[in-house]
């Protein structure tokens, strides 16, 4: 799922784009392929490549609409082929402005699976983990370095019918030029956290965090959580238990130049 906060430029962020106080509307294009796509720490493609590209409208004064997608392959279990290959359609809305010197950003995102296969040996399992989500997000700059707190919160987190909280802090450094060292640490807590409940989202509650350098139009990340290998059931994103190293290509155009 991509990185949906729009408050900050902050580059270590993927995606983040500044849209507070624009009195003219933007369009824009973005694009970008990544050795492993990570989410929250865990990686949605298996530990495979993706490409990925989205479209961004903000009108004036701070309102955005977008879109955005990836291909994805996930596993639940490989005997029964349950959660193969797909992809991922984002679709989005939010709200940035200015209080002060704190930037804030209200939005609301549906994390869409068009493709995900159901279980055959299982008729009430149709394979469906779309889910939405709310986040509000908070950015700030404190000397040069700049900062993001973010809540994103969902009542249906994969299609479980349970809620799902995920809290997030994000600090960019610039170095030099276009040279940025980022940090991230996140919380992910779910209203079911054991894997004999039915309703089990697939993870118990962890935690994530990782580092990365942005030159250009290059990230190089190293990215990790406290998931034990027994901790995740079901709905199985690959080797979550250990850290992952990968590069990114992104790129954006304005569409209105």
């Amino acid at each position: 799922m991509k990185h949906l906060t729009k408050v900050l430029p902050m580059l270590g962020l993927v995606a983040t784009v500044s849209y507070v106080g624009k009195a003219a509307a933007d369009f824009t294009a973005n694009a970008a392929a990544t050795s492993d796509y990570v989410w929250r720490g865990t990686t949605q493609t298996d530990g495979n490549a993706a490409i990925q590209g989205g479209i961004d409208y903000s009108m004036p004064f701070g309102v955005y609409v977008g879109a955005w997608t990836s291909n994805t392959d996930f596993v639940a279990d490989e005997n029964d082929g349950n959660y193969l290959k797909s992809y991922e359609l984002d679709l989005y809305a939010g709200y940035a402005f200015e209080l002060g010197p704190v930037a804030i950003d209200i939005g609301y995102v549906g994390y869409l699976y068009p493709q995900t296969k159901g279980n055959p040996t299982d008729p009430a399992d149709d394979g469906d983990i779309d889910f939405n989500e709310g986040y509000l997000g908070v950015g700030f700059d404190v000397g040069k370095t700049s900062w993001l707190v973010q809540a994103n919160y969902s009542s249906d987190v994969f299609a479980t019918g349970q809620d799902g909280l995920y809290l997030e802090l994000g600090l960019d450094i610039p170095i030099k030029d276009d040279l940025v060292l980022a940090f991230h640490v996140g919380d992910y807590d779910f209203d079911v956290d054991d894997p004999a409940d039915p309703d089990f989202p697939g993870f118990e509650d962890y935690m994530d965090y990782s580092v990365s350098l942005t030159k250009g139009d290059f990230t190089f990340t190293y990215s990790d959580t406290d998931l034990e290998s027994d901790d995740a059931k079901g709905l199985d994103f690959g080797d979550n238990d250990d850290g992952k190293v990968y590069i990114t290509w992104s790129k954006e155009w304005d569409l209105l130049k």
